[in-house]
């Protein structure tokens, strides 16, 4: 971008779907190939935040932050050993 703009990337889907932004590090066409991603799922509106193939990290439609678990009660919930 140039200058003193807005700009925005739009990803659309339809409503009991999900948007990704996959990173990959090889050209294999399987799941296991997207090492990192972003993504926001419609159909209960959450966004997750995924390493190694696998989400670590989720922000639920309540805004609670989920880490290592998909669900929680608090505005931070955690799974693994406190320390």
């Amino acid at each position: 971008m140039y200058g003193d703009v807005d700009a925005h990337i739009e990803i659309r889907t339809a409503n009991d779907h999900a948007g990704t932004i996959s990173f990959s590090d090889t050209n294999a066409a399987t799941s296991a190939a997207y090492s990192g991603y972003i993504q926001y799922v419609h159909s209960d509106n959450h966004m997750a935040f995924g390493l190694s193939s696998a989400e670590k990290v989720r922000i639920d439609n309540n805004g609670n932050l989920c880490v290592g678990i998909t669900g929680g009660s608090a505005k931070l919930h955690t799974k693994g050993e406190q320390g």
